[in-house]
């Protein structure tokens, strides 16, 4: 699990992602990640998570 202010962003086992709006979505409803407008956001947690170990 990748989390900012802003971004939850799960990456399962399964390969699996998840991609919530925490400003917006506190209560992780609406799963983003497949919504293209979003690969943006994906791409810079994913950089920051890998950028981190």
């Amino acid at each position: 699990m990748i989390r900012t202010k802003l971004w939850k962003l799960i990456i399962r086992d399964q390969g699996k992602e998840e991609l919530y709006d925490l400003m917006y979505d506190p209560n992780e409803a609406n799963n983003l990640i497949d919504v293209h407008a979003y690969d943006k956001e994906k791409q810079i947690s994913k950089n920051n998570y890998s950028g981190g170990t």
